[in-house]
């Protein structure tokens, strides 16, 4: 399957989904030449190019407008959206590479189970210390 990172995500998700989903393509709008382009017509070009999804933070695409919704049905385009983080620096990289990362294997098995256009939410992480990890001394 070949996924489109949207502009409004870092196009480097590139390279952590790509080394980890090797069998699928992984592109973003860098390296398509597609940055600026407007929705609509976006869609149209990932459907000519063989696009199965596009990984997007533009959740207004799929929940208030209609048009959009319609255009990626029509162009037999998946929606995967993903919340921003709320975290910034590092951690941030991290969120938005362990959101797509963890969901990923879920959206690849139902994507090989529907028949149409879907959209799928990639729930955020915890970005607490104490929600991702413990520590202590090793001694003492």
């Amino acid at each position: 399957m070949k996924f489109f990172i949207d502009e409004n995500l870092p196009h480097s998700l590139v390279g952590p989904l790509g080394v980890l989903f090797r069998e699928h393509g992984f592109h973003s709008c860098h390296s398509e030449g597609l940055t600026g382009v407007q929705d609509i017509p976006l869609f149209q070009v990932l459907s000519a190019g063989g696009f199965t999804a596009i990984i997007t933070k533009d959740a207004r695409q799929v929940r208030a407008n209609d048009a959009e919704r319609r255009a990626l049905h029509d162009c037999g385009v998946h929606w995967i959206g993903v919340r921003q983080p709320s975290v910034g620096g590092l951690k941030l990289m991290a969120a938005w590479v362990a959101g797509p990362t963890a969901a990923m294997p879920h959206i690849l098995d139902r994507l090989g189970q529907v028949s149409t256009p879907s959209w799928f939410r990639v729930n955020g992480i915890p970005h607490e210390a104490s929600q991702r990890m413990t520590s202590g001394p090793l001694l003492g």
